[in-house]
């Protein structure tokens, strides 16, 4: 009867956690299906095509996708802009924290497809499709260096805390480390794998699982600990659809088959996940200027002087990356320098010499930006999301060839105070000899428009990858 009951017992752990996935996922997904319009809708892969964007949403973490000195990189940043561009579609990108965060958002239709390494499990299959493996992993339990898994350690107060989180195939694997060692007390997290792994290095629980292609990615972060055992050898890593139609699932998998049979894919995969290549050896060096959820080493001095100037740091971080990718001895044409490439009558403007240093850069790059809003207002445009977009072009065609665009808009019948399908119109007007000799023309012609406009695009974009790091907040834990 004893050994019935521990039989039973183990049986009884293993099943809570898929029983508790299990009532998760279908309350989400009933929440949701109730809520969906009963019009008849076009299929996901029409969808995609008719906005010609493909919905990514990526995990932020240390191999996947991440920020390192102004620099959006990553295997399913990467993998994915590859993926939209064979499929002959763009990509936006949305930013999760943790998988429920994501698998939440896949079901209620606000990503495509969840570009995230999970392993297919067989209790999901009614509310997900996976695709081709992209890659293979094992699953490693990792603690503190020279710490041992035993109920006596007494570094530790009580039971030796295992943290875990989702995907289901660790919390199974979990559940097995329960089985065996009575001494350990489960912590589950919402949180992603680096995040656990620095509450095991700081000290607050004993040991996590991870995958072990990933620990090996990034251990570089965490040089306290170690690889404790091997639980998995070999687990598929896939990529997540919605199950319903399956119109898109099919584009993307076939896609994903070919591509994955490229050698660029072997190129990228080895630059992501070995340890010893070029990216990983980077980012190991980066990590002692710019830790890991930090867009540079420069973050604190944007968020000071940003501040006093009632900026938005982030679009001054994307503003600096685009000018100079934050090296500040960079030079450029027209003998500009620094991070914020100033030409030399503007650095003597606002008091930047050429030996300057990096915070004096920034402030006086801070004051120039203030200048420039000051001016537009000045020019009629005060609503704050107008003035954004068209201080950045202020930035990148001088204040006098905008102030001529806001002009000709408003002689030319369009909106002076409004950037998209109006003053940027204009801007691209003042290349034309019919326009750029009009009387409220005061700066000669201008040919870079489509640069302009094109640097605008991208410095608001990348603002909007930076922001994504803001979310990223402290562990939430679960007993």
């Amino acid at each position: 009867m004893k050994a019935l009951g521990q039989c039973l017992g183990k049986k009884c752990v293993r099943w809570t956690f898929v029983g508790l996935l299990g009532v998760l996922l279908l309350a989400i997904f009933f929440f949701f299906q109730f809520r969906r319009d009963s019009a008849p809708k076009m299929g996901r892969w029409e969808r995609v095509t008719a906005r010609d964007m493909l919905q990514i949403g990526v995990i932020l973490n240390p191999m996947e996708y991440y920020i390192s000195q102004g620099k959006i990189s990553g295997f399913s940043y990467e993998f994915g802009q590859l993926l939209a561009d064979s499929l002959g579609v763009g990509a936006s990108y949305s930013v999760f924290y943790t998988y429920e965060e994501a698998y939440r958002a896949l079901l209620s239709d606000e990503i495509d497809l969840l570009a995230a390494a999970d392993v297919p499990a067989v209790e999901w299959e009614p509310f997900f499709c996976y695709t081709v493996p992209l890659a293979y992993t094992d699953v490693v339990l990792v603690g503190e260096k020279g710490k041992v898994k035993k109920k006596a350690d007494d570094s530790l107060s009580g039971p030796l805390r295992l943290a875990v989180s989702l995907p289901s195939v660790l919390m199974g694997q979990a559940a097995e480390c329960l089985l065996r060692d009575s001494g350990m007390a489960l912590k589950c997290y919402m949180a992603v794998s680096d995040q656990l792994l620095q509450e095991v290095q700081d000290g607050h629980v004993g040991l996590t699982l991870a995958f072990g292609l990933y620990w090996r990615a990034y251990a570089y972060i965490f040089p306290r600990l170690e690889q404790k055992e091997v639980f998995q050898r070999r687990l598929p890593l896939c990529w997540v659809f919605r199950r319903s139609d399956d119109s898109l699932f099919l584009q993307c998998n076939a896609m994903l088959a070919r591509l994955t049979k490229q050698s660029y894919y072997k190129t990228l995969l080895k630059k992501y996940t070995d340890p010893a290549s070029t990216e990983r050896t980077r980012l190991a060096d980066v990590q002692q200027l710019s830790p890991f959820g930090s867009i540079s080493s420069y973050d604190v001095c944007l968020q000071e002087y940003a501040a006093q100037n009632g900026l938005d740091w982030y679009l001054l971080a994307a503003l600096i990356y685009q000018e100079s990718r934050f090296n500040h001895l960079a030079t450029g044409i027209g003998d500009t320098y620094g991070l914020m490439q100033f030409t030399p009558a503007t650095a003597f403007r606002f008091g930047v010499h050429p030996s300057a240093t990096p915070a004096q850069q920034i402030e006086g790059g801070c004051r120039y930006l203030q200048a420039l809003r000051l001016m537009l207002e000045k020019e009629g445009v005060h609503d704050s999301l107008e003035l954004v977009p068209m201080m950045i072009a202020a930035y990148n065609a001088g204040s006098g060839h905008l102030k001529d665009a806001i002009a000709l808009a408003r002689l030319e019948g369009l909106r002076a105070d409004v950037w998209e399908d109006n003053v940027e119109k204009a801007l691209l007007m003042l290349a034309d000899r019919a326009y750029n000799r009009k009387a409220c023309v005061r700066n000669g012609s201008f040919h870079a428009g489509r640069h302009t406009i094109q640097y605008v695009q991208s410095v608001l974009l990348r603002r909007e990858h930076y922001k994504a790091l803001a979310e990223r907040d402290s562990l939430k834990g679960v007993d």
